[in-house]
């Protein structure tokens, strides 16, 4: 594209004097080229210097087709070195209504985006594929755990991303906690049926767990305790 080449990373440094420190992850080996132009002319000599910092060993997992594959119980090292720097993981789940517990163990300064995508749901619509769970771990060193209820068994993907880069290793890690005795109860429809005068256990795994129940009375104007 000759002189029409667009930019894949752009900004200004703003005013004042100092260091100013860009990053950019670089998908392929090769030669590239920084542009520097005028935001304000000075006439003191400037400085530019720049390092190759290596990439991680699940590099590259910045696609859900290209997803590192997460053993249960097994914590895996991760980085975001870059503000461009995308890591999906991939988990398999073997019955349906097990809920997902995923542990961040993020090192100090550091803060990722997380998300969770059904992998049906990126079969049928690629890129365009909308997460079921999204939260920011917030800055800050430290274990962050998150849960979810997943309704149908197969693959499902963790895209992990920047909110602020961090060069120490995180890790991830999950393990999958079964449904109870009376899941998926989780609609009207499904709901598990109460006899009368007898305790039925439940639980709430994740925050999008819903348990139904069904009573059936016999006559008007009972009182239901």
């Amino acid at each position: 594209n000759g002189d029409s080449a667009s930019h894949i990373d752009s900004t200004s440094t703003g005013t004042g004097s100092g260091t100013k420190i860009y990053r950019h992850m670089l998908n392929e080996e090769g030669d590239y080229y920084i542009k520097i132009s005028n935001s304000r002319i000075f006439d003191e000599n400037a400085t530019i210097t720049y390092r190759l910092i290596s990439p991680d060993k699940n590099e590259r997992n910045n696609t859900w087709k290209t997803a590192t594959v997460l053993n249960e119980g097994i914590a895996t090292e991760f980085n975001i070195p870059a503000e461009n720097d995308v890591d999906y993981f991939k988990v398999t789940t073997s019955e349906p209504n097990q809920t997902l517990e995923v542990t961040l163990q993020i090192p100090s300064g550091g803060s990722v985006w997380y998300h969770l995508y059904s992998g049906e749901d990126y079969i049928e619509n690629g890129d365009s594929a909308s997460h079921i769970d999204s939260t920011s771990t917030g800055t800050g060193s430290g274990t962050k755990i998150y849960r979810h209820m997943l309704s149908e068994a197969g693959d499902y993907y963790i895209k992990i991303s920047n909110s602020s880069i961090f060069d120490d290793f995180a890790t991830i890690n999950y393990k999958l906690i079964p449904p109870d005795d009376n899941e998926g109860n989780n609609t009207w429809r499904t709901a598990t049926v109460l006899n009368e005068g007898i305790d039925t256990e439940f639980n709430i795994p994740a925050e999008n767990d819903v348990d139904y129940f069904k009573v059936t009375t016999s006559e008007p104007n009972q009182t239901l305790e």
